[in-house]
C-alpha cells in the first residue's frame, strides 16, 4: 500500500482506511498476546476443601437471604452472585415430552464459578462496583 498509494485520491483514500484497519487489527492482536503473557506468569492456586466448602457456604447464604424477598442488598448480591456464576446468560429449552408435566427445562452454562469464588476471596469478599459480599 505503501509502495503503491495510487493514482486517484479514492485509491488513497481506500488505502489509507485498509492501513487504518490492519493497524488496529495488529493492535488489537498485541493486546491478546499481552493478555495471554500475563495470565501465564500467574501463580495458580487450587484452594484447599475447607475454602471451598466456606466459600459455597457465603454463596449459599447469599441465595437463601435473598430468597426472602425483603432485602434488596441480598437480591442484589444473588443477581450479582447468579450472573458472576453464569457468565450472565443462561439459554433455557424444554427437555422431554412436550406435554404438561412431562418435561422439565434445561438450563446450560459456562462457568467460571471457581475463578469468580477465588477472585472474591482474594478481593477481601469485595465485588465489583464496591458492594461487599455478606
Amino acid at each position: 500500500m505503501l509502495d503503491n498509494p495510487g493514482e486517484t485520491e479514492t485509491d488513497r483514500a481506500e488505502n489509507r482506511e485498509r492501513l487504518r484497519k490492519l493497524r488496529a487489527d495488529r493492535a488489537a492482536v498485541e493486546h491478546q498476546v499481552a493478555e495471554i503473557q500475563a495470565a501465564g506468569n500467574r501463580c495458580v492456586e487450587v484452594p484447599t476443601e475447607e475454602i471451598v466448602r466456606e466459600l459455597l457456604a457465603k454463596l449459599g447464604d447469599i441465595l437463601i437471604r435473598a430468597a426472602g424477598g425483603q432485602d434488596e442488598q441480598a437480591a442484589a448480591a444473588a443477581r450479582s452472585v447468579v450472573r458472576d456464576l453464569t457468565g450472565g446468560r443462561i439459554i433455557m429449552s424444554q427437555q422431554g415430552e412436550a406435554k404438561p408435566h412431562h418435561g422439565w427445562l434445561r438450563a446450560p452454562f459456562s462457568s467460571g464459578c471457581w475463578m469468580q469464588c477465588w477472585d472474591w476471596r482474594d478481593r477481601g469478599s469485595r465485588r465489583r462496583g464496591g458492594d461487599r459480599l455478606p
